[in-house]
């Protein structure tokens, strides 16, 4: 046993000398280090009791990947930040927005110290010299994906054997496997920001903030020499505030038809880089925006012409399905103003008597196949020239796609091959920030929400923006387009889509899709040779192994049976857990609304927003901090009641129909 008053005690976890913590152990290899040019990482280990009691019963630092420590009390992590001295220092977190919850308390930190992603989510804070940096936001992985795709050394260790439930005091008794468990998570952590490091070949000094910024980078040096041309197409302000209310993300829906059957023999169909292949192949807005007069008349005309772009808002009145049997209606409730007398789809407008919304040309070509309507005004319009996007910018996508291919499947380039991916999949992401999003500062304990000065916004978008805006507006917009494509290729037989991909009751042919999709990337340059020889095209639909059986309850709530194994995606329910759960309780079929998760249900947070005191819990003397209590949560599997009601007027058409075919 390893007992808090044995101070100094020396052992070696995970291949370091690991010591608890002592004032004179730390003066000494401090003046043996050059701690401005090092880096430290920094963990805690909190226990629950309730759901407004948590407190630290560990803390652990790795220095300088050449020694660790770690202590049982605040006072004595305190001491060892003011340690440090004045000397510039960076200390990464994983996930220090938790962390932080408990550090504010210890240590002033000012509404200039704190940078926020958004409320209770930071990015990085300073106290004096030091810069509590987030490496969540670094590598938006978990720490244990992140070391397993780096390939460390010392990996985070499995929580399986860690019993999260014990009641564990600053005082406890910590046997080895405890302390192994708690040090190792600041070894493994080092170890991948070193070879982040290493491999993507920056230094501590201009190491990005988030894993977004490495594809800013190489993004802003492909297109330096295009920057004026590029900074022409920026959008004004009204032209903003129109393109943030025509952006959507992906499509994901489930058919009415076929909600809450268990459905035999499934086919999936998966489209390969999507938001690439738009990035590569597809046409944007290559001109400034031209304010139109707003007539339907002159929408109509731009409609006409292949080489013109827009966008509008545009007001629609008696709106209803072409066909019935229709299951993914494109319209979505949340994108909708002034909607009056309308039948919900689990988010999605079936029919209605009025509604405003904002589209691109691409969302009208959807629109007008699977809707009509009786009448149609124009608010606003503003048409662009189409073009493709610079090849400097296609470049972007293709590098990655490319060295991503050529990666693929060799062992000792797994690094190498997973980095490429994830900048591959940055990219769109890169495209579609917000220049408008507000600002939340940390004032004096709280987390405030600014109004975002929108010139100051603007002038800052202007400076330091990199592409325009539009371009990932219509991304997504291409890429529900091609989705559709799919969709409308299966019909009635269609049971379920998510971004880019489509599952159907019918084997489909792709061929004269993926021809196309072949012929513009080989074109464009959105191929490329895997090892064993094989080529690779961007967005042509590749078959996925079909499921044996397959439920769903709506968007992001489905279950199947694949190679005779339970798996789930459920939003807000562990995969994993989640699917051994519902095999125990009766496999697919038992998936219905009131479905209890109890243990895939996950966890639930509380912010107990406390200043710091000295409390006495159980005979434990404790430092209470503002903190995070985390308890079991369970998720109960639910429908709305609007929902509900329209599946049964489903089931109640389909049995009407039934009855008139059989009279």
């Amino acid at each position: 046993m390893v007992r808090p008053e044995e101070q100094g005690c020396y052992k070696v976890i995970a291949g370091l000398p690991c010591y608890q913590y002592n004032i004179e152990i730390v003066k000494k290899f401090l003046s043996q280090l050059d701690i401005k040019n090092e880096f430290i990482t920094f963990d805690i280990e909190t226990t629950t009791i309730d759901e407004h009691t948590n407190f630290m019963y560990v803390w652990m630092v790795c220095v300088a990947n050449k020694f660790t420590m770690y202590g049982r009390r605040w006072f004595e992590w305190k001491e060892f930040i003011e340690l440090l001295g004045s000397v510039e220092v960076k200390i990464f977190v994983h996930n220090l927005s938790y962390e932080f919850q408990y550090i504010r308390s210890i240590l002033d930190f000012t509404e200039s110290d704190v940078f926020c992603m958004k409320s209770r989510k930071v990015l990085k804070a300073k106290y004096r010299s030091i810069e509590f940096r987030c490496s969540y936001y670094l590598s938006n992985m978990s720490l244990d994906t992140w070391g397993k795709k780096l390939q460390i050394q010392h990996l985070k260790k499995d929580g399986k054997d860690f019993d999260y439930t014990k009641i564990r005091y600053p005082d406890s008794l910590l046997d080895e496997k405890e302390l192994e468990y708690a040090i190792t998570d600041v070894v493994s952590q080092y170890e991948c920001i070193e070879k982040t490091l290493e491999i993507d070949g920056y230094t501590l000094k201009d190491l990005p903030l988030t894993s977004t910024g490495f594809v800013r980078n190489d993004a802003k040096l492909k297109v330096k020499k295009k920057r004026g041309m590029l900074k022409k197409l920026f959008p004004t302000l009204k032209q903003l505030k129109l393109l943030r209310e025509t952006f959507r993300g992906g499509d994901t829906h489930a058919n009415r038809y076929y909600v809450g059957q268990v459905l035999d023999w499934v086919f999936s169909y998966d489209r390969k880089s999507s938001y690439p292949d738009n990035g590569v192949n597809d046409k944007f807005p290559m001109t400034p925006f031209v304010e139109e007069i707003s007539t339907v008349y002159r929408l109509k005309e731009l409609c006409k012409n292949s080489k013109i772009c827009w966008m509008a808002t545009v007001e629609l009145a008696n709106i209803r399905l072409k066909h019935s049997w229709w299951g993914f209606p494109y319209i979505p409730v949340s994108k909708s103003t002034e909607l009056r007398h309308y039948i919900n789809d689990n988010g999605r407008v079936l029919e209605a008597e009025h509604l405003v919304i904002s589209i691109t040309d691409v969302d009208w070509k959807i629109l007008e196949e699977e809707y009509l309507f009786d009448l149609i005004t124009v608010r606003q319009l503003y048409s662009s020239r189409y073009g493709a996007l610079p090849k400097e910018v296609r470049d972007v996508f293709v590098d990655y796609f490319q060295r991503k291919t050529e990666l693929d499947g060799i062992p000792e380039q797994k690094v190498y091959y997973d980095k490429a991916k994830s900048k591959l999949n940055s990219v769109y992401g890169m495209m579609v920030q917000n220049p408008l999003k507000e600002d939340v500062i940390y004032a004096g304990y709280e987390y405030v929400k600014l109004e975002p000065n929108l010139n100051e916004k603007m002038e800052a978008y202007y400076k330091s923006g990199i592409w325009p805006y539009q371009w990932g507006v219509w991304i997504t917009a291409w890429s529900r387009f091609r989705l559709h494509e799919g969709l409308w290729l299966a019909g009635e037989y269609a049971v379920y889509c998510d971004t880019d991909s489509v599952k159907t009751l019918v084997e489909l042919d792709f061929s004269e899709f993926n021809k196309t999709r072949m012929c513009e990337s080989s074109k464009n340059g959105g191929k490329a040779t895997s090892r064993g020889g094989k080529t690779h095209f961007l967005g042509v639909f590749e078959q996925e192994p079909t499921y044996e059986k397959f439920i769903s309850w709506g968007a992001k709530k489905y279950a199947y049976e694949i190679g005779g194994e339970l798996k789930i995606t459920i939003a807000g329910v562990s995969k994993k857990e989640g699917a051994k759960e519902l095999s125990r309780c009766g496999g697919i079929h038992a998936l219905r609304p009131g479905f209890v998760f109890q243990l895939g249900g996950g966890s639930e947070s509380t912010y107990n927003d406390v200043h710091m005191s000295n409390v006495n819990i159980n005979g434990h003397d404790i430092e209470m901090t503002a903190n995070i209590a985390i308890t079991p949560s369970t998720y109960t599997m639910s429908i709305t009641d609007e929902y509900r009601q329209l599946l049964e007027d489903v089931m109640n058409a389909k049995m009407y129909s039934f009855v008139v075919d059989n009279v």
